[in-house]
């Protein structure tokens, strides 16, 4: 999943095509070949969420000790942060609840930005 958000994958399609394009280096990962867009809509639908919560928590744990020890270049007198959004489109007949056009479907994330260290933090809503 981190290679599709990198690589700004819009369709399985892309995000395979990708892969394929770089099957030499996956052997290094142990895989053979290229997942087939079944597999990965397969892998997307009945994924466990957990995983990926921890993979994020675990690279925020490194990233925050990471860029502890550096300076900071402005000064704040309270606590600078700001808010992002961005939307990720869905396919509309996949993700039903998702729809804000006829034909279109995306979900919403806001993220709170943190910047000492530059890091998102994490924020109890959804």
């Amino acid at each position: 999943m981190l290679f599709c958000q990198l690589g700004q994958a819009k369709s399985l399609r892309e995000i395979c095509n990708g892969l394929m394009a770089i099957e030499g280096k996956l052997k290094h990962l142990g895989i053979e070949k290229a997942p087939n867009k079944s597999t990965l809509a397969y892998a997307n639908e009945h994924g466990p969420l957990q995983l990926y919560k921890t993979i994020f928590e675990e690279l925020l744990g490194l990233c925050m000790h990471t860029a502890a020890g550096r300076k900071k270049t402005f000064r704040f007198k309270n606590k600078l942060q700001s808010l992002d959004s961005t939307s990720i489109d869905l396919c509309a007949s996949l993700f039903d609840w998702a729809k804000f056009k006829s034909t279109k479907g995306a979900a919403k994330i806001h993220l709170l930005l943190d910047h000492e260290g530059s890091q998102p933090r994490h924020h109890g809503g959804a």
